[in-house]
């Protein structure tokens, strides 16, 4: 279903040109308001970060770019990527150099909780597939696993944050770069999953998204992958950035 502008319904406005202009600026406004509450609700640990003056002033230069998404969930999906490409932002990273990666962390939470619900492949499909491969495998990989890396401590300090947030005291936390490390992030029938992983997921989405183009993975990386429904019926067209 594609969503319908009442904006551009003539048809649906009465009155004078005056009071016609009158709805539409407070709709214009209503809407606004609403795509920019939908962002701020999907980062609260970074509005708690940078403070929720500095994060409603981001995000509302951020709505001005922002065509009406088909969901309001969705709003914030491009917020990393416009915070990059600004002035502003990039001198904000230089004093937090893990936001971009607490970002990634906290879209692919909000994503993994509002994404809807998606047939896994079986195994049987799976592997009967991988034995005898032919035509477009039966599979996507699911829309909303996210795989976040970074150097810092990124799953502390979400931790830190949101116990901060909840006005709890907190030890001092080194966000000190160090060794990389990698976070699978994705839907699970009644919460989000999340775990650590290492640099083999990577190979892994690869070939979820071009398996005849590799070999296949390992067995056991394969049967974790479908224990976890990262392997899809037909949720998504193709596997997501992301992977």
């Amino acid at each position: 279903m594609t969503s319908r502008d009442p904006l551009s319904e003539q048809a649906a406005l009465t009155g004078t040109q005056e009071q016609q202009d009158t709805a539409r600026a407070i709709y214009r406004a209503n809407r606004q308001g609403a795509l920019e509450r939908a962002v701020l609700l999907a980062f609260p640990m970074t509005e708690h970060l940078l403070g929720t003056t500095l994060m409603n002033t981001l995000i509302h230069h951020y709505g001005q770019t922002l065509a009406a998404p088909p969901r309001l969930d969705l709003a914030g999906q491009g917020l990393l990527g416009w915070l990059l490409n600004q002035p502003q932002g990039r001198l904000l990273i230089a004093d937090y150099p893990f936001l971009p990666a607490l970002l990634r962390y906290e879209w692919g939470w909000h994503q993994a909780y509002h994404s809807p619900a998606c047939p896994a492949v079986s195994p049987e499909t799976c592997l009967g597939w991988i034995d005898a491969p032919e035509g477009t495998p039966p599979w996507h990989c699911h829309p909303a696993l996210t795989v976040v890396t970074s150097r810092y401590p990124i799953r502390a300090i979400h931790h830190t944050l949101r116990a901060l947030k909840a006005g709890h005291s907190v030890e001092a936390l080194d966000t000190l770069p160090g060794v990389r490390h990698h976070w699978a992030i994705w839907p699970e029938p009644d919460a989000v999953g999340l775990m650590p992983t290492d640099a083999t997921i990577w190979p892994l989405l690869r070939w979820l998204r071009a398996p005849l183009s590799m070999s296949p993975p390992q067995p056991d990386l394969l049967a974790m992958a479908l224990q976890r429904g990262w392997l899809i019926q037909g949720c998504a067209a193709s596997c997501p950035p992301s992977c």
